[in-house]
């Protein structure tokens, strides 16, 4: 079951490492970590280890990158098409 944490418990979580400066507070609508609890609690022991791995793995360098070669891929191919 994911559950919250305090602030004071998630400095001492594995998930945060002392590289990390500081740590955010955020609010989320209940009904989303709900569902995310029914969806993901099973893999993730806690709300707050599932959202730090989302986050690592939207802002990843290399998914960024990937996206833009990605839609060089589909430019050139609607070109070739003739759609742009």
């Amino acid at each position: 079951m994911l559950s919250a944490q305090t602030m004071g418990d998630a400095q001492n979580d594995e998930v945060w490492s002392p590289m990390t400066p500081s740590l955010r507070q955020i609010s989320l609508p209940e009904d989303l970590c709900s569902a995310a609890d029914e969806l993901y609690g099973k893999r993730f022991p806690s709300l707050e280890k599932l959202i730090v791995f989302l986050l690592e793995e939207v802002t990843r360098r290399d998914t960024v990158t990937l996206d833009q070669e990605e839609r060089r891929i589909i430019e050139e191919r609607l070109k070739a098409l003739g759609y742009i």
